[in-house]
């Protein structure tokens, strides 16, 4: 039951997903196109809240903003 709770909770809250192979998303996601650095800053003007990024990568990109934002590095 815990693990449907969180499913849907999870499934609820909107996602940003940054790819450079990718040309769709599922539901309540957006696929990020273009600078990731001026995404991410226009993320941090308009939503609360942290950024959970997975991906050794991506977190290379948004380290220059980790003073904006905590960073939570998945592989």
């Amino acid at each position: 039951m815990a693990q449907r709770e969180f499913a849907a909770a999870w499934q609820r809250q909107p996602k940003w997903i940054a790819s450079r192979t990718l040309v769709s998303v599922g539901p309540n996601a957006t696929l990020i196109r273009g600078d990731l650095d001026v995404f991410v800053r226009d993320l941090k003007a308009t939503v609360d809240g942290e950024l959970d990024v997975a991906g050794p990568e991506l977190a290379v990109a948004v380290a220059p903003r980790r003073d904006e934002c905590r960073l939570q590095c998945r592989p």
